[in-house]
């Protein structure tokens, strides 16, 4: 989240605010905040979601989805955000992307989750069916969670392609 801050600041020579949130199941969380309507305009306009996305209707942008470089760096910020890794026995890795949506709004989810698994399937990367989790209750009303896996042999070419290549949140591509 600091390398994102650092890159708003740099790109818009505005600072980013990062807020610390309680009372999710996983505890402590961070949210980044821009309070500057000219950038919020400006990013409104190339496809960030305004709002909540659990109540917001959105998509990735084309203008990510066609092009490799943009579908990567999309794909390594979405997975460190959205993501989790953990071990089942010894040896057999999982990893998962998951978000919530409002229950009104599951088909779009379910929209924005394939979208993200054509991404990963044009970078030869494999995925489960999507599937929907139980309910959680907010304070903006019930979400539901919207999951799909990573295919197990298919992590480490998720961990090379979208992990391994970038520098974490700023997209800039390493040798790899």
């Amino acid at each position: 989240m600091k390398e994102f801050r650092k890159l708003i600041k740099e790109t818009f020579r505005v600072k980013g605010k990062i807020i610390k949130t309680e009372g999710n199941e996983f505890g402590v969380s961070y949210k980044f905040l821009v309070l500057n309507k000219p950038v919020c305009r400006i990013l409104e306009l190339i496809g960030t979601p305004k709002g909540s996305k659990t109540n917001t209707i959105f998509d990735v942008p084309l203008w990510i989805v066609n092009h490799p470089e943009n579908s990567l760096a999309y794909l390594n910020v979405a997975f460190k955000c959205e993501g989790s890794i953990w071990k089942e026995g010894k040896r057999n890795m999982k990893v998962r992307f998951k978000i919530h949506k409002s229950e009104e709004l599951i088909e779009n989810g379910i929209n924005f989750m394939n979208t993200l698994k054509r991404m990963l399937l044009k970078h030869n990367i494999g995925t489960s069916n999507v599937w929907l989790i139980s309910e959680n209750v907010t304070k903006t009303g019930i979400t539901k969670g919207i999951c799909f896996n990573v295919l197990s042999r298919d992590i480490p070419l998720l961990n090379k392609k979208i992990w391994g290549c970038y520098d974490v949140g700023l997209g800039r591509r390493t040798k790899s």
